[in-house]
């Protein structure tokens, strides 16, 4: 097993390329083929394919915005754009309220990229368009593969599970990165035991 240098860092797949290298191009073959077995809601295929690319390249557009912290607009406008491609995404499909995890993708990317701080953006964000969703799916203005009852219910659960993965996602990636600082701080102020640290 080659030995990995601490400079260079381990060669890993973190949640954002998981996103964009794995997550989106088999969303979309996966969207198109239920397309066409009638599986999802009668929408045009290029429609799905419309809305993942225009997905991906808003996103990678909207990256070229500096953020400096979870606070800032940048950040903000990051996250409202990966949540609103998602929605836009998983309602097409007539099956949007049963697919409310789906946005835990473009929260661990975000968390990923800007902090564990950003799951308060990210859940926030997540929460306004899934009830966007959902009352276009109550006004009949988006595609509804299950009875209404089921929708709203589904939706709510989906809503309170996603609220909670995220909410214990950010805390153990805040403990994690507390735990790092502190490292760090004793490895350049404590020039005696934080010595063995201090390539780490």
């Amino acid at each position: 097993m080659p030995e990995t240098s601490v400079s260079e860092g381990p060669k890993r797949l973190t949640p954002r390329l998981l996103v964009f290298a794995v997550v989106v191009p088999i969303a979309m073959l996966t969207l198109v083929g239920l397309s066409a077995f009638g599986l999802i809601a009668d929408v045009p295929p290029w429609a799905f394919v419309a809305v993942l690319g225009g997905t991906a390249v808003s996103s990678l557009l909207v990256e070229r915005w500096k953020t400096a912290g979870p606070g800032t607009a940048a950040m903000h406008a990051r996250v409202a754009t990966h949540v609103a491609g998602v929605t836009a995404v998983i309602y097409l499909t007539g099956w949007g309220p049963a697919l409310g995890m789906a946005y835990a993708f473009s929260a661990f990317a975000d968390m990923e990229q800007s902090g564990a701080r950003t799951w308060r953006a990210a859940l926030g964000w997540s929460l306004v368009a899934c009830a966007v969703g959902q009352t276009l799916v109550w006004f009949g203005w988006a595609p509804l593969l299950m009875r209404m009852t089921s929708a709203m219910t589904v939706g709510f659960l989906g809503a309170l599970t996603f609220a909670i993965v995220i909410r214990m996602a950010g805390a153990t990636g805040e403990d994690r990165e507390w735990a790092e600082a502190q490292l760090a701080h004793q490895a350049l102020h404590e020039p005696l035991t934080g010595l063995p640290n201090r390539q780490l």
